[in-house]
């Protein structure tokens, strides 16, 4: 009795360590939580792992999402881009949205933060699969600002993806939505976002307006009339009204105070492309020519910064010192991972005996349906005999009948009624002789169906023939193509579909895009035509790719044999 007493002291003892444990964790969880909503620098990496790997083991679905997408806003804070968007997709996988008291608001705000990261690489698309994800969540988590906030940045990606009927109209939508709710200060700092799309559109008048109301109510100008730093862009879609109603020295004026004022390298690219733009309008080739040069410069260099963030953002993943603190870490949780590890043992037996099934019951299927197949054979042969058999029985009462059609006038009665009902019979073999045909092909065509490969039936695919006719003559692929291209893929080469998703966000836009064309066995000068660069871009890309995905040296050549490969 004292011995048991002793064992439930012992229990005892430690639940309540462990809980205080989780209370101790909870709390540093919902104090980096504060922080962030602070908007603070958040760097202390170390801290957001050591929380995620808490809460893997012991906590909710809900904290498990928090603690990592935390560690994304820091990994973001830090500068480490990939980490990040990893740090975002775990958060999301952890996330459990079948359950009723599952976290909405955080859920959309990864996704909000994940959109940020794929529009600053200019990934359209994938914004707005991301934004539209953030959209839905907030409203299912009733946080009807952050909803409204992502329905109003829709709007610049629509903008870059020249729909502009849908940009301005939801626009429209969201600004009185937003004003209705919050008032027209918030509402207004969002007016500059289908400027572009109603200049396009010659819409003058609400392009005036949406500029008018930025500067009267946004709140971003001091009493001096001075804009608040970083939102010097203001003037250069106000240059570009004045541009497009020809009143060209305001345009000037406006595109010179953006170029003065500019706080970072994409303010400085806007203004010298306004004052270009300006010059050929006014007909002053030489100075059209300057700053258009000096726009293309911008243009090259803030992309060349982003191209080396992004290498250098990849080689601090593979950082010596980094490693070793995190086999540190892992050196503490060895036993931990000893559990882990058996329970993946477990999980790998589990999948063979289920792979072993599935082979087992598709084995199965395949010999009832050749059983079938031959069943069918059978029955057909023994069809026709019995038809042979009745055709010449038939024959035979006929000739009978005809002789001795006087005499036997009563028996002649009886074989014709016989003769009716053969006929019938006959028709009735004749129908089943027909559906054990129907049977027969359908059989024989699933027989068939089932060993085309993969290979094979994109080869022989719409879609796989118009791309290829495209690359023969030349002609840049459309957004419209590029879906059917996606829907390809995901149709036939589900495999290779999803080493692409999982490997996408190292890749950018055209290297993403070379690799689908690569798989369709589209050559590289082909593929340079049809995403409208030049092949010694494609040449690069090619080089770039095979270093992401495969660690190694190679050409356009040595890519495609290797997707090839992969499915």
């Amino acid at each position: 009795m004292k011995h048991l007493l002793y064992i439930f002291f012992g229990l005892a003892v430690l639940l309540t360590a462990c809980d205080n444990h989780y209370e101790e964790r909870s709390l540093q969880l919902h104090e980096l939580q504060a922080l962030n909503r602070s908007d603070s620098l958040m760097t202390n990496d170390s801290l957001a792992l050591a929380l995620c790997n808490y809460f893997d083991r012991h906590g909710t679905a809900n904290d498990r999402m928090l603690a990592h997408y935390l560690l994304g806003r820091t990994y973001a804070d830090l500068g480490q881009t990939p980490q990040a968007l990893e740090a975002y997709h775990d958060a999301i996988d952890h996330a459990d949205t079948t359950a009723s008291d599952c976290d909405f608001a955080i859920l959309g705000r990864v996704y909000a933060q994940m959109s940020d990261i794929v529009y600053m690489q200019n990934l359209m698309q994938d914004y707005m699969v991301c934004n539209e994800h953030a959209i839905n969540y907030g409203w299912k988590a009733r946080d009807t600002m952050m909803a409204l906030n992502e329905t109003g940045y829709r709007v610049p990606a629509l903008v870059e993806l020249n729909r502009d009927e849908e940009a301005i109209a939801l626009f429209d939508s969201t600004f009185n939505k937003i004003k209705k709710k919050y008032g027209l200060k918030v509402a207004a700092t969002y007016c500059l976002f289908p400027v572009n799309s109603l200049l396009r559109l010659n819409r003058f008048a609400e392009a005036k307006k949406n500029i008018d109301i930025f500067e009267k109510y946004s709140g971003f100008f001091d009493s001096q009339h001075n804009i608040t730093k970083g939102r010097e862009g203001f003037y250069y879609y106000k240059g570009l009204y004045f541009l497009k109603i020809h009143e060209n020295d305001s345009a000037l004026s406006c595109f010179y105070r953006t170029l003065h004022l500019a706080s970072n390298v994409l303010n400085r690219r806007m203004a010298t492309r306004g004052l270009s733009l300006a010059y050929q309008q006014i007909n002053r080739p030489d100075s059209a020519a300057k700053y258009g040069l000096l726009s293309y410069e911008l243009n090259d260099s803030f992309y060349t910064q982003m191209a080396t963030r992004e290498v250098e953002q990849m080689q601090a993943m593979y950082n010596y010192s980094r490693h070793q603190q995190i086999a540190q870490r892992e050196h503490q949780r060895a036993e931990s991972e000893s559990r882990k590890a058996q329970l993946r043992l477990y999980f790998l037996i589990g999948i063979v005996l289920i792979a072993g099934m599935a082979v087992f019951l598709l084995l199965n299927k395949r010999k009832k349906e050749k059983e079938a197949y031959a069943e069918s054979q059978r029955r057909l042969e023994k069809a026709v005999n019995e038809v042979v058999a009745l055709r010449l029985h038939a024959e035979y009462l006929e000739q009978t009948v005809q002789a001795s059609e006087q005499a036997l006038h009563q028996q002649n009665d009886d074989a014709e009624r016989q003769i009716v009902e053969l006929h019938k019979i006959i028709y009735d073999k004749e129908t089943e002789i027909r559906q054990q045909q129907k049977l027969l092909a359908e059989s024989r065509h699933r027989y068939v169906q089932t060993k085309e490969s993969a290979e094979e039936r994109l080869i022989k695919s719409e879609t796989y023939i118009y791309i290829h006719k495209l690359a023969n003559v030349g002609q840049k692929l459309t957004d419209d193509d590029w879906h059917l291209i996606h829907n390809l893929v995901v149709e036939t080469l589900p495999r290779f579909y999803q080493y692409i998703i999982s490997n996408k966000y190292s890749l950018n836009q055209h290297e993403y895009q070379a690799c689908l064309l690569f798989r369709l066995h589209v050559n590289a000068l082909s593929v340079s035509n049809l995403l409208g660069v030049s092949p010694a871009t494609i040449t690069k890309v090619s080089k770039s790719i095979m270093k992401k995905l495969f660690d190694k040296e190679g050409n356009s050549k040595d890519v495609m044999e290797m997707l090839s490969d992969l499915c």
